[in-house]
Order: structure tokens, then sequence, then C-alpha cells
């Protein structure tokens, strides 16, 4: 078990043992749920839309969703886009200039 700072808490991560029962999709949005309510409390500005057909887009202002160079993983970062690359590891994008701060 670890320990994450989240704000001024420190949330224990637990991980699932695979001799559990798979998560269920409704599990799974409860758990999408208590994050989102984790970004708003740290300061994030979620934003959220449903469409006709169905889906739920999810927005967050200045956050950018990255998949692994082999595409087996994914995580999400703040700030200004990293150099994205192809499986073969040929950049396809370079990174954006950082920004100067206004003062």
């Amino acid at each position: 078990m670890s320990k994450i700072k989240s704000g001024t808490q420190v949330v224990s991560a637990h991980r699932r043992r695979k001799d559990k029962e798979p998560l269920t999709p409704e599990m799974a949005l409860t758990l999408l749920e208590s994050a989102v309510s984790y970004c708003q409390a740290a300061g994030l500005h979620i934003q959220a839309a449903n469409s006709k057909d169905g889906t739920l887009g999810l927005f967050v202002p200045g956050a950018h969703y990255i998949i692994t160079d082999n595409g087996t993983r994914a995580f999400f970062r703040l700030g200004e886009l990293p150099e994205a690359r192809a499986f073969d590891g040929t950049i396809i994008a370079k990174s954006l200039p950082a920004r100067a701060s206004a003062q």
C-alpha cells in the first residue's frame, strides 16, 4: 500500500488483488466520480458535457491525456504538451514552447 498526497490530505492507494472480482462498469464510474471530486477539490476546473448519442465528455483545461509509446498505458499531465512519438519512436509532434509568465 502506498500513500498519495492529494491537496492537504494523504490518501492510501490500495491495489485490487488479482483474486478479487473484476471492476464492473458501475464501480469504475464511481471511481471516476471520486477522482473528479478530488480534482475539483484541488482547484482544477472540470467541465463535462453529455451528447445526444450517450457519450460523456470530460474536459480539464490545461491538462493532457498522454499514451505511452507502446499504447498499453495512459496518464494525465498538467502544463505544456510534451513531444508526441509514434509507436516506432519517431517524433510526430514537437513540444510546445514554454509560455513566458505574465508579470
